[in-house]
C-alpha cells in the first residue's frame, strides 16, 4: 500500500503508536478492568479442567488425563495465538469503550467481553460432526472432541461475566473515590 500512496505506512504506524499511548495512560484502568475477567477466566477454566482430569476423574466433558495444559487451552481458544488475539481482544477494547460512555452500561459491556466465548460455545457444538468448511471453518471443527471445548468454554464464559461485572463495579466505585479528577 505505501508504494501506490507514500506515507500511509507512516501514518498508519503514527496511529498505532496514539492508540498505544492512550490504552497505556488514559484507558488503562478501565482496559485492565475488561481484560483481567477474560484472561483469569480462561486460565482457571484450562487450569481446572486439567487439574480434575488429572486426579483420575474421566469423562468426556473434561481434556484427556495425558493432554498439557497448554493443548486444553487451545481447545478452548480454538484458534491460532494471533487470531486469538484479534477474536477475544477486541471485545475488550469495545467494552472498555462501551463501559467508559456510562455507568448504567455495565450489562452491555459484559455481554460484548462474553459474547465471543458463548459464541464459541454455540460453534464447537454445532460443529461438532460437520466437515463442510462452507458452514463451519477448518479452525472451528474440534479435532479431538467436543465436549471439553463446549464445556470449558461455558465455565469460561460464566466466569467470565461474573468477574467483570465485579470489576467493572469496582471501577466505578474507585473512579468515584479518585482524588485526581478533583484535582485543579
Amino acid at each position: 500500500m505505501d508504494a501506490v500512496t507514500p506515507g500511509v505506512a507512516m501514518l498508519w504506524y503514527v496511529a498505532g503508536a496514539v492508540f498505544g499511548i492512550l490504552i497505556f495512560t488514559t484507558w488503562r484502568r478501565s482496559m485492565l478492568a475488561c481484560l483481567a475477567p477474560v484472561l483469569g477466566s480462561l486460565l482457571v477454566a484450562s487450569s481446572v479442567g486439567v487439574l480434575i482430569s488429572r486426579l483420575g476423574l474421566r469423562t468426556p466433558f473434561l481434556p484427556q488425563d495425558n493432554e498439557s495444559w497448554l493443548e486444553a487451552t487451545e481447545a478452548l481458544l480454538g484458534l491460532n495465538t494471533s487470531s486469538s488475539l484479534a477474536l477475544f481482544g477486541l471485545p475488550v477494547f469495545l467494552a472498555a469503550t462501551v463501559n467508559g460512555f456510562d455507568d448504567a452500561r455495565r450489562p452491555i459491556a459484559v455481554g460484548i467481553l462474553v459474547a465471543p466465548i458463548v459464541l464459541s460455545v454455540f460453534a464447537h457444538v454445532t460443529c461438532k460432526d460437520i466437515q463442510d468448511t462452507a458452514i463451519c471453518p477448518d479452525w472451528q471443527v474440534p479435532a479431538a472432541g467436543w465436549r471439553w471445548p463446549a464445556v470449558g468454554c461455558g465455565i469460561w464464559a460464566t466466569l467470565a461475566a461474573f468477574t467483570a461485572w465485579v470489576q467493572l463495579d469496582m471501577l466505578e466505585e474507585s473512579d468515584e473515590e479518585d482524588a485526581w479528577h478533583d484535582y485543579p
